[in-house]
């Protein structure tokens, strides 16, 4: 399992997750940090504006009470895709197409798993 950030120029930061792990929120706001600080170093335009805009998978199921205060207090707007709408949500069509081209680019140092 991956957790991948992006943004509109390509990946910010991944990590490769333990896939034998539950994801818990501690975990998850973990990822959210390191994404922010490689955000920061990357690109510290977006982060220094009025904070990064996020775009994340908000189905109650997959959200817990930690998430949006971590968000907060990373000062992120959040842009939430509508709850159980029937239409794919943009990460579904483009990020995939992103994360396929930069696993290319490094697929002579990342082994995934067959």
């Amino acid at each position: 399992m991956a957790s991948v950030g992006c943004s509109a120029s390509g990946v910010i930061h991944y990590n490769f997750l333990d896939p034998s792990g539950a994801i818990t929120e501690e975990k998850y706001c973990y990822e959210i940090d390191k994404m922010h600080q490689e955000l920061q170093r990357l690109r510290p335009v977006l982060v220094n504006r009025k904070g990064p805009i996020l775009f994340y998978d908000n189905v109650p199921p997959h959200v817990s009470q930690m998430t949006p205060k971590k968000l907060d207090q990373l000062g992120c707007e959040t842009l939430r895709h509508a709850v159980y709408s029937p239409d794919l949500s943009p990460t579904d069509y483009h990020f995939f197409k992103h994360l396929d081209n930069f696993l290319q680019e490094k697929d002579s140092r990342i082994m995934l798993p067959q």
